[in-house]
């Protein structure tokens, strides 16, 4: 039997942040708050994580950082942890430190 378990977290950062689109354009105003959002599966003794962000891309090491950050937190191995983004243009240019803290 697979076990799966959801969350989401509210990303939203405050206005003035970089836009995504925009190297000198800065957020002005916020119409809908972002997230990320994750699915856990287990089966027996094995755990995937998967997880989204919505926000125009993570660079291949924020996508490492995040991975063993969490890894080292609940004591799983990184390749466990599935990281990707919907490509959201309207979303802030991000970089992972912004939205997470461990």
């Amino acid at each position: 039997m697979i076990k799966c378990g959801f969350s989401k977290k509210i990303i939203t950062p405050s206005l003035g942040i970089p836009c995504s689109l925009g190297v000198d354009n800065e957020a002005e105003e916020i119409f809908d708050d972002i997230y990320t959002r994750v699915i856990a599966l287990q089966d027996k003794s094995k755990v995937i994580f998967l997880i989204s962000a919505e926000v125009i891309a993570l660079s291949r090491e924020d996508r490492t950082d995040i991975r063993n950050a969490i890894a080292k937190s609940i004591n799983m191995e990184n390749f466990q942890i599935v990281i990707h983004t919907i490509h959201n243009h309207q979303a802030p240019n991000v970089r992972w430190h912004v939205f997470f803290s461990y």
